[in-house]
């Protein structure tokens, strides 16, 4: 969250704000088929892939300090999760697979 609120570097984030935030996903071949649900979560760390942090804002001396992260989902229309809808394509089966 703290480098997502200015550009250059952190910044603290002010409790109770509400601060938008795009998450690019990158490229994914997943398809969900018409009917099906997915799952979000919505976490503070990305760990183990990136070092846990205290939540502070402050450089980590002590996990000991460490304090509760709460995120919120607004759910008045501001929180969406946009998935593009692309063409759905045959597969074409060739060569002795086809007979």
């Amino acid at each position: 969250m703290r480098y997502q609120i200015q550009k250059g570097g952190p910044a603290r984030p002010e409790k109770n704000k509400i601060y938008p935030i795009k998450v690019d996903l990158w490229s994914t071949s997943l398809v969900f088929n018409a009917g099906h649900k997915i799952e979000v979560l919505v976490r503070s760390t990305n760990s183990p892939r990136f070092d846990v942090h205290s939540n502070t804002s402050e450089p980590v001396k002590s996990y000991d300090q460490a304090v509760k992260a709460t995120n919120t989902v607004a759910l008045d229309g501001r929180s969406k999760i946009v998935l593009p809808v692309t063409k759905i394509y045959s597969r074409q089966v060739s060569g002795a697979a086809a007979q």
